[in-house]
């Protein structure tokens, strides 16, 4: 039995975009999760495909669907379901991913145990357009390596998968508008709020295919993101931030190997996410080749990825080693 929108704990927000045929899975993955008091607002920003079709045969009465008239990108969309958002916790979810049944009662059950922590994301596993599986480094768990990461450019919390406690991110005035890097800067402003944190289990797999975002606007999406690192550390020092345009203004100044260095990075990043499709499609002879040029343009980048997953078994084996020992 479902419980009503008045008894709903957590309410999940998705944007979508022309996001079929993925978006029928990534809401029938929240129809299945184990924890049945939510609420689903759906924004459709302006979808042409036949999202909006399917958007209006869905009859279960938890889930609000909205729409906009022009295509205004994920950040307006999100801050539009934001508007519907009356629950303890607000939970992300984009149209072309898949939660584990398992997702939304872990996390709550994660963040009434503890009050520090403000949001809440979980390890992931990558998902192909035919259902494969697999990749996807372990992320950090403690709020210091989050934050750290954060900093530093690096991948600290898939934005589909983060539970946040609803004031906190209201306070924060919502999602920056800029079209990509809209979660990094949220998770940046919070973390000057509250405490960041990942659960241990794999509870999210993310989509990797052609259309997505980080597919067709890696760099647009890597220097968002790099100038919310900026703001942040400008804010740190007590400073006032400064324009996307000045941000710009000084990468271009920046000596040339730094300039060619980043280019690099931006380039393996972006034969990486080609690599891990193409092998979770099939193409694994093109996408293994992929992922050794990325390791060979970027060595640092791929000592960070290596590193995670030490740090990932080591994490798992002491867990074991505990749960033996309570066992005996």
């Amino acid at each position: 039995m479902h419980s009503s929108s008045s008894e709903a704990r957590v309410t999940v927000i998705m944007a979508t975009h022309n996001a079929m045929p993925y978006l029928p899975l990534a809401v029938d993955s929240i129809l299945n999760q184990r924890m049945t008091n939510w609420r689903l607002v759906i924004v459709d920003d302006a979808s042409s495909d036949n999202s909006v079709a399917y958007l209006r045969s869905l009859t279960d009465t938890r889930i609000i669907v909205r729409r906009l008239s022009s295509n205004s990108g994920q950040g307006v969309a999100r801050n539009r379901a934001l508007e519907d958002c009356e629950t303890p916790f607000v939970a992300v979810m984009d149209a072309d991913d898949v939660s584990h049944p398992n997702r939304l009662a872990a996390q709550i059950e994660f963040l009434n145990a503890h009050p520090s922590v403000g949001a809440v994301g979980t390890q992931f596993t990558y998902l192909g357009t035919r259902g494969r599986i697999g990749f996807g480094a372990p992320l950090p768990c403690e709020h210091a390596d989050i934050f750290d990461n954060l900093l530093n450019g690096k991948h600290a919390i898939v934005n589909g998968s983060a539970c946040y406690r609803t004031p906190l991110i209201k306070a924060c005035g919502g999602y920056a508008t800029s079209r990509a890097g809209e979660d990094w800067d949220i998770y940046l402003k919070l973390s000057e709020r509250c405490r960041l944190a990942n659960l241990e289990e794999r509870y999210y797999f993310y989509r990797v295919h052609r259309a997505s975002t980080n597919a067709t606007r890696l760099a647009e999406v890597q220097l968002q993101c790099a100038f919310a690192s900026h703001n942040a550390r400008r804010r740190l020092a007590g400073l006032p931030e400064t324009s996307l345009e000045t941000y710009e203004a000084e990468l271009r100044g920046r000596p040339w190997p730094e300039r060619v260095s980043s280019r690099m990075r931006l380039v393996a990043r972006g034969l990486y996410r080609r690599g891990v499709s193409d092998v979770l499609t099939g193409h694994a002879f093109t996408g293994y080749g992929r992922l050794v040029a990325a390791a060979l343009m970027s060595p640092a980048l791929t000592t960070s990825r290596l590193g995670r997953v030490a740090q990932s078994v080591r994490r798992s084996t002491t867990k074991h080693a505990q749960a033996r020992s309570v066992a005996s």
